[in-house]
């Protein structure tokens, strides 16, 4: 599980942040160093996925081997499930989600009131239900909520909060 948070922070820290005085070959060698350590990262998590030793390198036909052993369990167990259910996924009726016949537009809001509901119940737990079963949570279908409207500044203002730290550059010492 670390390697995978690794690997994703990794790939989510995108460009890396060269100094301009640096030298065509410098800034190519710092890319590839970049990518070299990604490369390897990913290759761990392969491995570790495929149940492969570390400390014995494997050669890429015993990857494949792997790989196509995996492909196959889960062909077979896809195929399994459809023989036996008659479909790959189960399907969900208005009864169990009301969104399932809802639009784009009633989802994204539903999901926006949702977190700032989550949020609000995290801050302060003080309107607890133990029944979240059909009609508690309704969809919706206006942005004229303030919960909605909260939680779409919310969703909106944490990331380029996030980006706005991240790209900041330290203070000398």
């Amino acid at each position: 599980m670390c390697k995978l948070i690794l690997v994703l922070a990794v790939a989510a820290g995108g460009p890396i942040s060269i100094p301009k005085s640096w030298s065509a070959r410098e800034r190519d060698a710092a890319e590839d160093v970049t990518a070299s350590v990604l490369a390897a990262h990913v290759r761990f998590l392969a491995d570790d996925l495929l149940g492969l030793d570390h400390a014995r390198p494997a050669s890429r036909r015993t990857r494949m081997c792997a790989l196509l052993a995996l492909a196959l369990a889960i062909g077979l167990w896809l195929a399994l499930r459809v023989y036996a259910t008659g479909h790959v996924a189960a399907p969900v009726g208005f009864q169990s989600n009301p969104l399932v016949g809802a639009g784009a537009g009633a989802r994204l809001l539903t999901a926006a009131h949702l977190l700032g509901r989550t949020i609000g119940l995290l801050l302060a737990p003080l309107v607890l239900s133990a029944d979240y079963s059909y009609a508690e949570i309704l969809p919706v279908h206006t942005l004229a909520r303030a919960d909605v409207l909260c939680a779409l500044a919310l969703a909106l203002a944490l990331p380029a909060l996030a980006l706005r730290l991240r790209t900041r550059r330290p203070a000398p010492s």
